[in-house]
């Protein structure tokens, strides 16, 4: 229905989501990477792994995007744990054209205002809150005031 370079794909070569662990994450991931880039589409969205993947000792790669950019020659996506510096990092380094916060935006709405102002503290996540029914964890944390 869209041409390729209308989709995108993530994928989390390193992530420990519902006990999904790869013998070879390098090779597997590596094939399927380097497949899309002859597809030619739009982007790859790559994962880091957070600190609960990291902490299990099973990890192949803990740099997702630096191992695989060069395998990919369109647009890279690249999240986890970044905050600006580290992001600000990752582009200037060439490793990836974008990078996007899941878990910081979820905390701060006005994330974007926040990374602007810095140093502008950011709220803490409740993770509690994620995902659940009702408005708590989404709408309920404090904005920057209108004159910050």
């Amino acid at each position: 229905a869209w041409s390729t370079a209308r989709v995108g794909v993530k994928l989390s070569p390193s992530t420990r989501f519902y006990g999904q662990e790869d013998a070879d994450a390098l090779a597997t991931y590596g094939h399927v990477i380097r497949a899309l880039d002859g597809m030619g589409i739009g982007y790859v969205h790559l994962m880091e792994p957070n600190e609960g993947d990291l902490k299990t000792g099973t990890v192949q790669i803990e740099r997702v995007t630096q191992t695989f950019r060069p395998m990919f020659h369109g647009t890279v996506i690249t999240n986890g744990g970044y905050d600006k510096g580290k992001g600000k990092a990752v582009l200037r380094d060439g490793e990836a054209d974008l990078v996007s916060f899941g878990v910081p935006y979820v905390a701060n709405p006005d994330l974007v205002a926040r990374l602007h102002l810095d140093p502008v503290p950011l709220n803490k996540p409740d993770p509690a809150t994620f995902y659940g029914e009702g408005p708590g964890g989404y709408t309920d944390y404090p904005a920057l005031p209108a004159a910050a």
